[in-house]
Order: C-alpha cells, then structure tokens, then sequence
C-alpha cells in the first residue's frame, strides 16, 4: 500500500485509503506531492488573561475584546499589547471595523472607538438581549445580529435596530457576505436540531432563501475559494452553500465543536478554522485539486475563542493569552489509514532530511496501543525505514514523526506499507 497524495488532507475515516486518519502540525500544500512541518504557534503575550473576540484597523492594529470581562487590549503591528479600555457593560461578543471606527458589542450596548482616544461603550442600544452578536460589513452597512432580528448601522451613522425580522424562535448565531447578499446562521437551541441559514439582500423587507439544517447550531462560516461553508452541529460538520440551500460538504473528525463565528480567517490565502487548540486549513491548491482538511497549527492555549489575519502573521486568542507564529517548525504527525493484512515494514522515502531533524515511524496493530519503532536511515536512497518483528498482523497503522530541528524541516514524499 502506497501513500503519496498528502494534498488529500484527512479521510472520511480511518479505513479511507485516500487520506490521512489524522494530523497535526503538518503542511501538505507548500510542495503538492509531498509533507512537511508547518511552523509553531507559540505564546506572544499572556496580557490579555481572558479569551477574546477581536478586529483589526486599516493601520494593522488588532483590538481583543475580552468575552468574559469589558476588558479591551490593544495589539500594535510591533507586537506590544496595551489594556485601553474598560467596558462597564460587561463582556463583549462581537467586534468589527466599519466606516472609520472599531464597533464592539455586548449583550446590550453597541459600543464604537474613533481609532483616536474616544471609546463611546453605549453608542446605541440593542432591542433584544443576545448571547451571539456576530457583525459583517456588506453594501455600505454595518450588520449585526440581534436575538431574531438583524441590526444596521450605514455610513451616515443611520442605526436601525430591526432591519430584518426573523421568525422568533431562531437566535442569529453568525454572518457572512456571499457576493452582496447576506449569510445569516442561526440556532434554536442546544436542544432542537434544526437551525436554519437565510439568505438575504440587505434591503428587502424579507429574505430571499431559507434552508434547514438538522445541527442545534451554525457555528461559524469559513469563506473559501469563491465559496462560503458552514460548520455546524457539535461534531464537526461541514456544509456548503450552493446557492440557495446549504448541502453536505465534508466533516472535521473528533471535534466537539462549540458555537463561535470568530473562529475562522484566511490566512495567506488559506481558509483556517478552529476547534478547541487546533486550527485546520480547508483548502486547495488548484482547482484540479480536492479541498484538504488538515490540521495546521496546534495552540498553546486549550480553548481558542478567536483567529485573525494580520499581514503575513496569523494571531490567536485562547484562554492563557495570545499565540503567534514562530519562526521555526513544530513537530508534525500524521496518521494514516489502517488496512488489512500482514504488513511487516514500513519505509518513508523522503526529499530533505536536514542535520538534527528526524522522521519517526510507530505502528499499531489490532487496535492496540502505538508503538514507537526503531528506524534505519538510507541516505543514499533517501529512505526511513523499520523491518519486521511485528508478528501476526490481522489490522494495521503507521504514524509519521516529523521532529524538525528549529527552522528547518524533514519533507516527505511517500509511505509505504510493505
């Protein structure tokens, strides 16, 4: 059995043969064809203490509102991090930049910051008290979710607390544009599985589409490639818009997913998500290539509440602070497929194997425990590789270590089981 299309990402399950079971750290899009360490996160500031919802400036200036206190820190573009404002309306659940100003909302107020020294915190008043207050900017207007109906603020400073009325029983959960219409996400609660997605045109009196989802929630859109997914539900599931109802797309394995519309960015051209401390590209090359699911990043944090895009920098916020990316690789695994059979070897054909970095193989056999195996490294043909001492094999898998030595990195081109 061979394994050389990494740019498959992540299978429907382990006994897929088309992708991985499994990943972490690993970059599968640098050089098509093969794999390699991705670069680390690592902690830039534990100043802000408290997860946070978060916007950006023209300037590059990033603002992370915290959802669990009416804190507010200020990010440069040198990386230093500053306490600038203190809510007294409590935590915040959304934040955006619109028009000259960082807009930020809590379960109440809509808040505003002239990006000068003014911070208005009761700016306008919400109607209806929310849990979400997701915020998009599309056709001239700030729009953001308020319980069942959807809030705008225009360029003229024009506020309108009901511009679309929803039916009662859907929450608004999350947003996106899709050309100039409006994506709105929703949830009836934890306990009733079936949300619902609208699509409207941000000036008629109704929307123009509906579509049920049987999840209890959208959780966050993920704009990707001229199309915007959906992940849903609490295990991880994707949904793409077709245009006038939302259809299966694929599904992120393992998760527990919790509602969070700042979870995902794009990131030097990549849709990211994130779940828990991974973070997940869903992303293709070329249009000849399947969209990947794989795991990019793992956080130091264990609860990510927001990603951003900031020039050729990603910023997450979780519960210990804020990570960056570093300048040297973290290590990367990847789980392949289990199969049938006896197989005795495995042998890892490689491309680059710098000094002091290392591809590691372990094994598991009928479900059992992983084993790390000890290897033997064929430089001239370019080869890792263990044989043999497996005994009777009925069900098998291989894990691939990649251990990167700081900014360099082991690249592979093919497992094989043998």
């Amino acid at each position: 059995m061979i394994f050389n299309k990494f740019y498959n990402g992540e299978g429907f399950s382990k006994y897929d043969q088309s992708g991985f079971d499994d990943s972490a750290n690993v970059d599968v899009h640098s050089n098509i064809g093969s794999a390699q360490c991705q670069l680390a996160l690592v902690l830039e500031s534990a100043t802000p203490t408290e997860p946070c919802v978060r916007a950006i400036d023209p300037s590059g200036n990033v603002y992370f509102f915290s959802t669990s206190s009416g804190k507010t820190w200020k990010r440069t573009t040198g990386g230093s991090y500053s306490l600038v404002n203190t809510n007294a309306n409590g935590a915040h659940l959304g934040a955006h930049y619109f028009n000259g100003y960082v807009y930020y909302a809590t379960a109440t107020k809509l808040g505003r910051f002239d990006l000068a020294s003014t911070w208005t915190d009761t700016f306008q008043t919400f109607s209806k008290t929310a849990v979400y207050r997701p915020m998009e900017e599309l056709n001239g207007l700030l729009l953001i979710g308020n319980d069942y109906l959807i809030s705008s603020l225009d360029t003229a400073d024009t506020w309108t607390d009901s511009s679309l009325d929803l039916p009662t029983n859907y929450d608004v959960s999350c947003l996106s544009s899709i050309g100039s219409d409006l994506l709105i996400g929703t949830s009836m609660g934890a306990n009733v599985c079936q949300a619902k997605v609208f699509l409207w045109d941000t000036y008629s009196l109704s929307w123009t589409y509906e579509d049920d989802v049987y999840e209890t929630i959208v959780n966050c859109f993920i704009k990707a490639d001229n199309i915007v997914l959906a992940q849903c539900g609490t295990a991880g599931q994707l949904y793409m818009w077709n245009g006038a109802a939302m259809e299966r797309f694929n599904k992120i394995r393992g998760l527990t997913t919790g509602q969070g519309d700042q979870l995902s960015t794009t990131f030097k051209g990549k849709p990211l998500f994130a779940n828990s401390n991974k973070i997940y590209s869903i992303h293709r090359e070329s249009d000849g290539l399947p969209y990947a699911i794989s795991c990019e990043y793992t956080s130091t944090g264990t609860t990510i509440k927001s990603i951003i895009a900031q020039g050729s920098q990603l910023l997450v916020s979780h519960n210990a602070g804020v990570d960056k990316i570093d300048a040297n690789y973290a290590t990367a695994t990847l789980d392949f497929p289990e199969v049938s059979g006896s197989v005795q070897q495995v042998v890892v054909d490689y491309d680059t194997l710098p000094a002091s970095t290392s591809i590691g193989i372990s094994t598991k056999i009928d479900g059992g425990d992983w084993t790390a195996q000890t290897t033997t490294t064929d430089a001239i043909n370019k080869k890792v590789f263990f044989d043999g001492g497996l005994g009777t094999v009925n069900f098998f898998q291989a894990r691939i270590t990649l251990t990167p030595a700081t900014s360099n990195t082991p690249v592979i081109k093919r497992v094989n089981y043998e």
